[in-house]
């Protein structure tokens, strides 16, 4: 038996005139018409969730996978990163590889993952995001390494990204 329900759904900031159906148990599908593409970071569903059978009163921690990302597409077949944060679904706005955020891969930003690999720099969240480009969740030399690798254009996309 399930621990949790779905509550309710509700659109967010991102999604002006929400289409939501629940009707299927454990899915939830949406569309929205808003033409104004998506370039920025925000929340696309507000997920409610009640504990029912075999769990106990009050809240029961619901734990998502924080490294994992979930990549969707609007309806040009541009790739939208979302992110699960606290309930909410997020949009992410970001490139794997640059994590200085300047436009460009290059040897930077293997500097910086470099840095942040060994610990003397502290990443931000976008820096944690699009600076692990193999997708094992951490941010290692070995990030460095493809990056750095991908600006000399030995390689052609990131193994994330396969």
């Amino acid at each position: 038996t399930s621990v949790v329900e779905l509550v309710s759904v509700s659109a967010g900031e991102l999604m002006n005139d929400a289409a939501i159906n629940t009707q299927n148990a454990g899915i939830v599908y949406f569309a929205w018409d808003d033409t104004t593409p998506v370039t920025a970071g925000g929340t696309l569903l507000n997920l409610t969730f009640r504990t029912v059978e075999g769990a106990k009163e009050g809240k029961t921690p619901i734990e998502v996978d924080t490294n994992e990302r979930f990549v969707i597409a609007d309806k040009n077949s541009n790739d939208l990163r979302i992110d699960i944060e606290n309930g909410k679904l997020k949009v992410i706005n970001g490139v794997y590889g640059d994590v200085n955020d300047d436009g460009y891969i290059d040897i930077k930003d293997a500097y910086t993952v470099r840095l942040i690999s060994a610990r003397v720099l502290e990443p931000t969240e976008m820096q944690t995001i699009f600076g692990d480009v193999d997708g094992d969740g951490r941010i290692t030399a070995i990030d460095a390494n493809y990056i750095r690798r991908y600006s000399a254009k030995l390689i052609p996309v990131f193994p994330v990204e396969q």
